[in-house]
């Protein structure tokens, strides 16, 4: 019995896959993608959203803030005719105006926003972008294809991704190992009754028929 238990447990590995890859589709993946460390920023994109929240350099930097604050964001790009300009974020607002005691009315976007840019592009991983964030001190990266601005993403968007593809890592585990360990036990106890099944049958030979409707309802074992 126990050259068949290994047997069903070989027959039913590529089965159980199948079956926990389509049971954790919608609890352990970003839409139909899974979440990983070396997903692209492109991927992050698609899950979170391309809009981009911008501001001329002309605007004031309390029109700028209005808009953060309208939006939930911690920081603008600014675009100037769909080019990008500048970034301009809550600490250029913290330690250029309200630090120097200026007035956010009057003092313009141009003049506090950090224009010596760090960009990504879509086909960064989200991994590289960590570490680059990570060494120049940036909470926020624009993504750029070319010449087009198509997102931007935050540390904590990156954070949040990476946490998550570590917990479906373990919870894919998870599921697999039971999924498999069920299909296996099911498939033994099918061979178990069907063995019973054969012995009755070849001890009364009336019972032909019934050995005949088993089989046709367990499989040969």
């Amino acid at each position: 019995m126990g050259t068949e238990s290994s047997a069903c447990a070989t027959a039913t590995s590529s089965r159980a896959a199948r079956l926990c890859c389509r049971s954790a589709g919608s609890t352990i993946s970003a839409g139909e993608h899974a979440m990983k460390p070396l997903d692209t920023l492109d991927s992050v994109l698609r899950f979170k959203g391309r809009q981009v929240w911008s501001i001329a350099p002309t605007a004031t930097v309390y029109e700028a803030i209005a808009r953060m604050s309208e939006k939930s964001v911690g920081a603008l790009l600014v675009l100037s005719e769909g080019r990008l300009e500048g970034i301009i974020s809550e600490r250029d607002y913290a330690r250029k105006v309200i630090l120097k005691e200026r007035s956010s009315k009057d003092t313009p976007v141009w003049e506090i926003m950090t224009d010596r840019l760090i960009t990504a592009s879509p086909n960064s991983t989200v991994e590289e972008c960590m570490r680059v964030m990570t060494e120049n001190r940036i909470r926020h990266l624009p993504v750029v294809d070319g010449e087009k601005v198509v997102g931007i993403v935050s540390i904590g968007d990156l954070v949040n991704w990476t946490i998550t593809a570590r917990g479906n890592h373990r919870a894919f585990a998870g599921l697999y190992r039971r999924t498999l360990s069920r299909l296996v036990l099911r498939r033994i106890a099918d061979v178990k009754l069907s063995s019973r099944c054969q012995e009755t049958c070849v001890e009364s030979p009336e019972t032909a028929v019934t050995q005949t409707r088993w089989s046709h309802l367990v499989g040969s074992p």
